[in-house]
């Protein structure tokens, strides 16, 4: 092994024979941890960081036979994380399983897993992938989370390409799959009125139901969230940190076990929420 240069697009990335042999160490289990890609930046050059941070974006990127190298996570590993948000965070609702086929449009299911996670960790989880009748789900790894999530958007009757939706007369739910998933999580459903009032509206269920979660609807894009968009086409979990603050998880693109799915808003993005027309239910 010799020092070489990599071509990504038009840029080139000088690698040295050290940073080649301790990538080859940390892929020998076909999968790059968050860890070991923080161990990967630590003492490379500034080519080589900049190389890990290009490959970030091109989740199959191979190189002299290493594929997926910027695999966070495997379906059978159990998702880290010191406390219940921490783990959320590592939480997408896409998977590489042969038997999910609602990724990209379960995430209102995947809003009720968070919700079952942060208010009740392990013993959460499980008690709800119980409910739902998957007995032999006893553990939080990536499989079982992706696996509940999908049994709850096709228990709740969710179909491909529209995701869960609500039925609403003058601002109140009325029925719909979102609701009934809700339901079979064993939560319940409270109306947040949209517009005027959603600041005490959403201050007064928190300080009723510190363990709730809400769910919004906002429009996710490539780009980022908008949370005051009149064509919302994705739910998130907005959740109240022990610190007073707005916590929101996202289930939407980020892989498995990069860390990215919860974080807290910025005073902007929750008077956005606040102000926002689209709906929003309480989850208790």
């Amino acid at each position: 092994m010799s020092e070489m240069n990599v071509n990504i697009g038009k840029q080139s990335y000088n690698l040295s024979e050290n940073f080649q042999t301790r990538i080859q160490a940390a892929a020998a289990d076909d999968v790059i941890t968050r860890e070991e890609y923080r161990e990967l930046e630590q003492g490379s050059s500034n080519s080589e960081r900049a190389f890990l941070n290009q490959v970030k974006k091109f989740p199959s990127f191979s190189m002299d036979g290493f594929v997926n190298f910027q695999n966070f996570y495997k379906e059978d590993m159990v998702i880290p994380g010191n406390t219940n948000a921490e783990i959320v965070a590592n939480i997408s609702q896409t998977d590489n399983l042969d038997d999910t086929d609602s990724d990209g449009s379960r995430c209102g299911a995947a809003c009720l897993v968070n919700d079952a996670i942060l208010r009740g960790g392990r013993d959460g989880f499980v008690q709800l992938a119980h409910s739902l009748g998957l007995n032999n789900i006893n553990s939080l790894t990536y499989e079982n989370v992706h696996l509940v999530q999908e049994a709850l958007f096709d228990n709740a009757g969710g179909v491909n390409s529209q995701g869960l939706g609500i039925n609403t007369t003058n601002n109140q739910i009325t029925g719909g799959t979102l609701p009934r998933a809700i339901e079979l999580s064993g939560r319940q459903a409270v109306n947040i009125a949209p517009g005027n009032g959603k600041t005490n509206a959403v201050n007064e269920f928190f300080n009723n139901n510190p363990n709730g979660t809400v769910i919004l609807n906002v429009r996710r894009t490539e780009s980022g969230t908008n949370f005051s968009t009149n064509s919302p086409n994705h739910w998130v979990t907005l959740s109240k940190g022990d610190d007073g603050k707005f916590y929101l998880s996202d289930t939407f693109k980020a892989q498995n076990g990069s860390g990215e799915h919860h974080r807290a808003l910025t005073n902007a993005e929750v008077q956005a929420i606040m102000s926002s027309r689209n709906m929003a239910i309480g989850i208790r």
